[in-house]
Formats: C-alpha cells, sequence, structure tokens
C-alpha cells in the first residue's frame, strides 16, 4: 500500500452567506443596526405612521443587507397588483432601499420591492432627478404570514464604483421607505423626501464595516491515498 500525503489549501469565507430569502434566519443578523422611527411624509406630515416598519442594515462580504419587517395583517388591506420592472409606480405595497454609497450627496441608488416581488432600480442625482435606465444586479426576496410581510435585499459591493475609504468603516447615507398603498400613504427613515429642493442630502449617515472584497481563511488539509 502506497501512502500519499498532500497539503492543500482551502479557502472559504470568514461569514455565513447571508441569503436573500426571507426568512432572517442567519446568525450575522443580530448584529445588524436597526431603524424604525419612520414617519409620514406623503402626505408631507411627519406624523407617526399607522403601522410599525422596522428596517435591519447589515454590511456582510457579500454587500450590503436590508431587511424591511412591515406590520400589516392579512385582513384585506395588503395590494398586490404586479408591474413591471422600473415601473414609476407599483400600486401596490412596497419599500424602496436608497443609499448614497459614498456618503457625499452627489448621487444615490434606489432599491425598490413591491409585495409581489415587482422591482425598480435606479439612480439620482442633482438631489432630486431619477434615471431608471440604470439597471443593477442585486438580490430581494418577499415573504408574508398573518401579521407582516418582510422583504430582504442584497446589494453587492461590486454594483456600482465607489470610494475605497480608510479604516475598518465605510460611511454611507441611506433612506429607508415604505409604501402603504390602501391607505395612498409613504412612510420614511429619515425624514427625507423627494418633494423637497434636497433629497439625497438629508439621508442618514451610518457607518458599516467595510469591505472591499470576500474574506478568506487560508487552512491546510491533509488527503491520504491508499
Amino acid at each position: 500500500m502506497s501512502l500519499f500525503t498532500t497539503c492543500l489549501l482551502s479557502a472559504f469565507t470568514v461569514f455565513a452567506e447571508i441569503k436573500a430569502d426571507g426568512r432572517l434566519d442567519e446568525s450575522e443578523w443580530a448584529d445588524a443596526q436597526n431603524f424604525s422611527d419612520f414617519v409620514v411624509i406623503d402626505p408631507l406630515t411627519l406624523e407617526t405612521p399607522r403601522m410599525l416598519t422596522e428596517v435591519k442594515l447589515l454590511s456582510v462580504p457579500e454587500g450590503l443587507a436590508v431587511a424591511f419587517i412591515c406590520e400589516q395583517p392579512d385582513d384585506g388591506s395588503r395590494t398586490r397588483p404586479i408591474a413591471k420592472r422600473d415601473a414609476s409606480k407599483f400600486a401596490a405595497d412596497s419599500v424602496s432601499f436608497l443609499i448614497d454609497f459614498d456618503g457625499t450627496g452627489e448621487i444615490g441608488y434606489e432599491f425598490s420591492v413591491s409585495i409581489t416581488g415587482s422591482y425598480r432600480d435606479g439612480n439620482i442625482i442633482n438631489e432630486t432627478t431619477t434615471n431608471y435606465d440604470w439597471d443593477g444586479v442585486w438580490q430581494r426576496y418577499v415573504s408574508e404570514d398573518q401579521n407582516e410581510w418582510t422583504a430582504e435585499i442584497l446589494i453587492p459591493w461590486s454594483i456600482v464604483a465607489m470610494r475605497e475609504g480608510n479604516g475598518e468603516t465605510r460611511r454611507i447615507a441611506v433612506s429607508f421607505q415604505r409604501g402603504l398603498n390602501s391607505y395612498n400613504e409613504t412612510f420614511s427613515f429619515p425624514d427625507a423626501s423627494i418633494n423637497r429642493s434636497r433629497f439625497i442630502s438629508d439621508f442618514a449617515q451610518v457607518e458599516v464595516q467595510r469591505f472591499t472584497s470576500q474574506e478568506f481563511y487560508i487552512v491546510p488539509y491533509t488527503t491520504v491515498l491508499g
């Protein structure tokens, strides 16, 4: 019998892979930043919304993971028309993740998903000028139960060119919006509104862990052949 011992290098990611499946069952979500102080921006009353919305934001090697948890009993108030990609209006319950990757107020990006899984993306320049000709490749998934519905979004770091930055964190600016179609209302955190002269500049500045590429462990292992 001959014995061959081969030392190989195996690379695997440090973190469990986040999947946009609407379940939020990965342990990494415990470290997410949470946002729930939404206000009504359409109509622009700035009142407390009639239904709760919680958003989780998590930076992982794959990209930015965002989860919207939307209180809404399944009592007939949910509206579910399906729309084509980049439709300017969904006519359905929906959520939007808006982000300025560099936090400079120069350009923002919109990633929107309806309760039926219809989706829209585009960019925003000059504070309020939106263009839906830009299309990115990103993941999204919507799940529902009797009391709430959840939209999970994963935006890869490679989706746009962005400043590298220094250190372990990256400063970005974000806005989270939710459309409650049956009441013709839009909720937002923060209170940034595209109907004002400033929009991108009013996004909330947050710090997230900085990744430029997948991180790997390099570990040796032995294969025995006989």
